[in-house]
């Protein structure tokens, strides 16, 4: 069959027969031939004019001449003999109620395999063995789900151009939605799904009751999703083979993961999970207790596209923040372990942007991260809404406002808005900052050697006037003085200068709280330079302290 691409196979010119050439030139000048689908023709009149027994030993004889290492595959009799050492002849017969359709490229697809499902075909003795001319082929009777499959992984090789043939336009209906389940991105098949679906209202076509009753509730006979594996297979095939192309790496780690969703668990993708899971978790550590979408705010969707550049950028990002958190993202450069990573990326993000401790952690991780992971959303995510409604009026403190500002535009999830964007970018800078700084050995004893970890730290919701003054104000003045270049950060947005102290005070008590979580040592220097007999309390689980100098 794969020879109906008529002078495909024969034309010298071609690319793909680079390797057929001289044996092209050679026979048309042997036998008199004019034209590749002369050649073609006399080709496919060998095959039918041969019997088994002569197109074996023609290979045969063939090899012993060349060598069994002989590159020219073309030769047909060496071809004959490949497909029959490597391949087995399996007649499928469609489910009742279904049909293969055809396109023009239906007889050359990767060949299918049926994960996670036992294989419904046996492969017989090879040919090459047996020294008759005579075979007998049992008749395979595919499932619906096996059927629509097969007409899955057709379509998914239908090119713009390429032609479509089908008996039932109520099998073909069926066949189109259930592609369109797995391949959502693809839109060949819209115009044909519209079209007979008009054909169906206006009575034109009449189809069986049972196919009637069958297409009314699609899912009582079959799930489309779970054409996934095959799904899945061909499109991890025509990535790795250079067929199918996306417009950056995100787009194509985006698709695979909708695909690999509906699919079974394969060793591939639970691969994938591991590496999400042991970073996720590894984030949970910096998420402050209580985190949770307000009331009437729900997760933000990745946008499916973004640009080559944005994308390049991301996966700068991520790989080593994952990385640095368990998940091993190192290792085989080859195609299929670079998808693992950006996949194990783009899965880990859809999971971040539905936990907002975990999303807040994350955007904070450095400088550049809420530029780049605020680019992953359309405008006006739900935090976006969720954040206009806010009002900054009513707090008896400035700390008490700050803990409610941070809040909503840091806590909320993902968002595009500018306050959150320079908050993030602001606390980046103080954490990485304090990082250096401990690098530099502060604090001094004795409170260098005093414990840093309290993973159960948690703020207070509000803090007397007198007491958030002098907080706010003893905060403002060690960053100013310990971090170089803290006054140069906060001032580079276009936020009027209302707005701008709001956000340094929303980053105060950001820092406060990461202190208390992953620094006390350095909380506890800020805090013992207070003015003496203050009855001081910052943390839920702590008792009032009274600072002393």
């Amino acid at each position: 069959m794969h020879y109906r691409n008529s002078s495909r196979a024969s034309e010298v010119d071609r690319a793909e027969n680079a390797k057929a050439r001289q044996w092209i030139e050679r026979t048309t000048k042997a036998k008199g031939i004019q034209s590749a689908v002369d050649v073609w023709r006399y080709i496919l009149r060998y095959y039918l004019d041969s019997s088994h027994s002569d197109l074996m030993r023609d290979a045969a004889e063939v090899v012993e001449k060349r060598g069994e290492g002989i590159q020219e595959m073309h030769v047909p009799p060496v071809t004959y003999r490949t497909y029959v050492d490597d391949y087995f002849l399996s007649i499928w017969q469609a489910a009742p109620e279904e049909e293969f359709i055809l396109t023009h490229n239906a007889f050359v697809p990767p060949a299918p395999t049926y994960a996670g499902e036992e294989d419904p075909f046996t492969h017989p003795k090879p040919l090459w063995k047996r020294k008759i001319d005579s075979f007998a082929f049992t008749i395979t009777k595919l499932t619906q789900p096996q059927t629509l499959e097969l007409n899955s992984v057709v379509l998914s090789n239908l090119e713009e151009t390429g032609s479509l043939t089908f008996w039932s336009g109520m099998r073909m209906l069926r066949t189109a939605q259930a592609f369109r389940c797995n391949f959502p991105s693809s839109h060949l098949v819209i115009p044909l799904i519209g079209h007979l679906t008009a054909s169906m209202k206006k009575g034109v076509l009449t189809p069986p009751s049972s196919v009637q009753s069958s297409a009314a509730a699609p899912d009582e006979d079959f799930d489309p999703l779970s054409l996934g594996d095959l799904v899945l297979y061909v499109l991890l095939m025509q990535i790795c083979s250079g067929r199918k192309h996306f417009l950056s790496a995100y787009d194509r780690a985006h698709f695979i993961l909708k695909i690999m969703t509906k699919a079974k668990p394969t060793s591939f993708a639970r691969e994938i999970n591991r590496k999400v899971l042991r970073a996720f978790k590894a984030c949970r550590g910096d998420v402050e207790d209580g985190m949770s979408f307000a009331e009437g705010v729900n997760p933000a969707p990745l946008l499916s596209s973004i640009p080559c550049e944005l994308s390049s950028q991301l996966f700068q990002l991520m790989i080593p923040y994952m990385s640095k958190r368990g998940a091993v993202m190192s290792g085989g450069e080859g195609t299929l372990e670079v998808l693992q990573h950006d996949i194990a990326v783009v899965s880990f993000l859809q999971r971040a942007s539905c936990s907002p401790g975990v999303w807040h952690a994350l955007s904070h991780s450095s400088p550049e991260a809420l530029k780049i992971l605020s680019r992953l959303f359309k405008k006006d995510t739900p935090a976006d809404g969720f954040i206009a409604k806010f009002s900054s009026s009513g707090f008896s403190s400035c700390y008490d406002r700050a803990y409610a500002l941070r809040t909503t535009f840091g806590m909320a999830g993902p968002t595009t808005k500018p306050i959150s964007q320079r908050y993030y970018k602001l606390m980046a800078f103080i954490i990485q900052s304090l990082n250096d700084l401990a690098m530099l050995g502060f604090p001094p004893k004795p409170y260098s050697s005093r414990s840093r970890k309290r993973p159960k730290a948690q703020l207070v919701r509000n803090m007397p006037k007198a007491h958030s003054d002098l907080l706010i104000k003893n905060m403002k003045k060690f960053l100013r003085v310990e971090l170089s270049g803290y006054r140069d950060e906060s001032g580079e947005d276009t936020l009027d200068e209302t707005t701008e102290e709001w956000v340094d005070e929303m980053a105060i008590v950001g820092c406060l709280a990461w202190l208390g979580k992953h620094r006390r040592n350095f909380l506890d220097f800020i805090l013992d330079g207070f003015p003496q007999g203050i009855n001081f309390k910052l943390f839920e689980d702590e008792e009032a302290t009274a600072r002393s100098t």
